[in-house]
């Protein structure tokens, strides 16, 4: 019912028009649209892939890749001021969606999160461009640093500048955290999972890999019964 709420105010706040020869870019995300207001979902789609070109989106990763100190934890914050707030490229649900999605996955969180984002905005090719744009920088990064790295350690003020970066990168991940939060705390399933995952990763040592594949599996299942509920 959300859904075709959603679907119906885009449908209402774009005049498009009906061609017969648009080209529709339908992915499987878009098929379990309602047929109804399928058409004028797409053309919206479509018209928002346009909009971004590959050689923004590769400049903008490799931005991204810039400054992305700390890992991939940190690209939540970040995103959301490029993509969200600066070019309105994708929305908070998706951004939030997309960073779980790539903790689900093997490989780099960054990484991951990047190639989802490309595809969502320009299919196949913007995701292997983002991901590009994301591993450039760090790339050159590290074979230049590789070079003369023994000769780097042994300076002291390195090592004040490894303490700074530290400090910033606590920011970043608290904004991170927080980000996370405000979308994923929604209902007292949220709480259960956030308790038993404490739990099982500070008192019984439990994997972070197992507790991923097992809070997959329980939100899985919460939603088939939660689906089901709604349905009778």
């Amino acid at each position: 019912m959300n859904l075709n709420k959603n679907l119906q105010g885009i449908y209402l706040q774009n005049n498009f028009s009906d061609t017969a020869d648009l080209k529709i870019h339908e992915t499987p995300v878009t098929k379990a649209i309602p047929q109804r207001y399928k058409l004028k979902f797409l053309l919206c789609y479509n018209r928002t892939m346009e909009k971004v070109t590959l050689t923004e989106l590769y400049k903008q990763f490799f931005m991204l890749g810039v400054q992305l100190l700390g890992g991939g934890y940190v690209i939540v914050p970040l995103m959301k001021k490029a993509f969200i707030e600066d070019r309105n490229w994708l929305t908070e649900d998706e951004l939030v969606n997309f960073y779980a999605l790539g903790q689900c996955i093997p490989g780099i969180i960054a990484a991951n999160v990047s190639a989802f984002t490309g595809y969502k905005l320009r299919g196949k090719r913007g995701a292997a461009v983002a991901l590009a744009g994301i591993i450039t920088s760090p790339i050159i990064c590290i074979l230049t640093i590789a070079a003369v790295l023994d000769k780097l350690l042994q300076l002291s003020f390195i090592q004040s500048i490894f303490w700074a970066v530290n400090i910033a990168v606590v920011i970043l991940l608290y904004l991170s955290v927080k980000e996370v939060w405000g979308k994923s705390m929604k209902d007292l399933f949220s709480w259960v999972i956030f308790i038993a995952t404490i739990i099982a990763s500070l008192i019984f040592k439990v994997s972070p890999a197992i507790i991923i594949v097992c809070s997959l599996i329980f939100g899985v299942i919460y939603k088939v019964i939660e689906k089901k509920k709604s349905e009778r």
